[in-house]
Parts: C-alpha cells; sequence; structure tokens
C-alpha cells in the first residue's frame, strides 16, 4: 500500500498535488488515498465530504 507508507510524510506532501486528489472525477483509488492522506495532515476532510463540500476541499 503506497498510502500506508506515505502516511508518516503526508505533511510534506504539497498541499496543491494532494487536493487536485480529492477531486471527484478523480478513480476512486486516487480519490480514497487521498482522503487518509488529507486525514494524515489533520485537514478533517471526510467531515466535510460527508456533509457535501467535498468539491471544495
Amino acid at each position: 500500500m503506497a498510502t500506508a507508507a506515505l502516511l508518516p510524510s503526508a505533511a510534506l506532501l504539497p498541499e496543491a498535488w494532494l487536493r487536485e486528489r480529492l477531486a471527484a472525477e478523480r478513480p476512486r483509488h486516487v480519490h480514497v488515498a487521498a482522503l487518509r492522506l488529507a486525514e494524515a495532515r489533520g485537514w478533517g476532510v471526510r467531515a466535510r465530504v460527508g456533509r457535501g463540500a467535498g468539491a471544495g476541499c
């Protein structure tokens, strides 16, 4: 799992790069991995996506 390997370094990933991967049109596996990395950064993305604000993450 590439995501698991990146989790300790999630804060080092460029924010713009991660936000691009959170886009709804990305393949599901890319979007899910980006959500995990964003959570590791402390963004609390899952709560926002669940409220329908995912497009503006």
